[in-house]
């Protein structure tokens, strides 16, 4: 009978108010209960006003297939979720970017809370690309040393060694420079977060 009847779920049995736990064990549908319940509906006088009592199916299937087959409406559901997510975000930002240039030109205080905020945040973009070069450096000599494992009987053991050796050491100097920009990264978005300027930002009703 449509979304908003009480059982308004295509794959199973369940009322709306059953759909808000997890744990629901609602019957799943089939063609066979469909028609059994909509049959039953009909023997009862087919009333609309007693679709809650016959699972909701007040009309035949249009088409004989199973109610597990049927693909969710992805298209829709985003059409709807999206532009509302979308929006809000947009809003926000705009807020905030209100919000932090009315700090930037207050007063001298708020000036250099303001130039506190930019200088993390700037050090917080360098220490990220410091990490995202590391650790590429270091999956490449990861992949070269793959390599190697794989051809190492095509080269010679001198030369082999010495490569081993050092893919190995780039790798491990890679690997810790990458390890310490994120753990230094992490420092910084701590201090981005705890940094008076922006908690006063968000209290601002722009």
């Amino acid at each position: 009978s449509g979304p908003s009847g009480v059982h308004s779920c295509l794959y199973c049995t369940a009322t709306k108010t059953a759909m808000q736990d997890p744990a629901c064990d609602a019957l799943p549908r089939s063609l066979a209960s469909l028609k059994a319940a909509h049959d039953a509906f009909l023997a009862a006088g087919g009333h609309p006003a007693q679709a809650k009592h016959f699972s909701n199916c007040v009309r035949p299937c249009l088409f004989p297939v199973e109610p597990i087959d049927v693909c969710i409406p992805v298209l829709h559901l985003d059409l709807g979720i999206f532009p509302w997510l979308f929006e809000t975000l947009v809003s926000e930002c705009k807020r905030l970017d209100i919000a932090v240039a009315r700090l930037a030109i207050t007063d001298t205080n708020d000036s250099e809370e303001f130039k506190k905020l930019l200088s993390l945040a700037q050090e917080l973009r360098d220490t990220e690309l410091i990490h995202s070069n590391e650790a590429a450096i270091a999956q490449a000599r990861l992949d070269q040393y793959q390599w190697l494992a794989l051809h190492q009987q095509s080269l010679p053991e001198a030369q082999l060694y010495n490569l081993v050796n050092t893919l190995h050491a780039q790798y491990r100097h890679s690997a810790k420079a990458a390890a310490d920009a994120e753990l230094k990264a992490q420092n910084l978005r701590s201090k981005l977060e705890k940094t008076s300027i922006m908690s006063t930002a968000l209290s601002y009703d722009c």
